[in-house]
């Protein structure tokens, strides 16, 4: 059928982190979100950026470490996101520290996913 053909041509895999159709601007499929890993199981109040960004520092460069709050209460939702230097160094990120303890809690790492519309 046509639309398979089509479908089939316009879907390609990225070498960096499996993905389908090249998103623009990692170092190897040219986007960003090839390099932002989600963490979650912080534990809220407990971690801040500084203890996030050196759990990382072993996986490879950090870029940004950005920790959620609730709007309205300015809490911590206790996840977050970190920007990795590399593609690579989020894949190694997520391999190494996924169940890893930080501050007494143990903490899910992987690669950030889009928003949901």
């Amino acid at each position: 059928m046509p639309w398979q053909e089509t479908a089939r041509a316009d879907f390609r895999p990225i070498p960096c982190v499996g993905r389908l159709r090249a998103p623009p601007g990692c170092q190897v499929c040219g986007d960003v979100r090839c390099r932002q890993v989600f963490i979650g199981g912080l534990g809220g109040a407990h971690v801040d950026e500084a203890a996030v960004r050196d759990l990382f520092k072993g996986a490879g460069a950090v870029e940004h470490v950005n920790l959620l709050s609730d709007q309205e209460t300015g809490q911590p939702k206790g996840v977050g996101f970190v920007t990795m230097g590399s593609a690579a160094d989020a894949a190694r990120a997520c391999e190494t520290l996924n169940g890893k303890s930080l501050n007494g809690r143990k903490v899910r790492v992987n690669m950030a996913e889009s928003k949901r519309q």
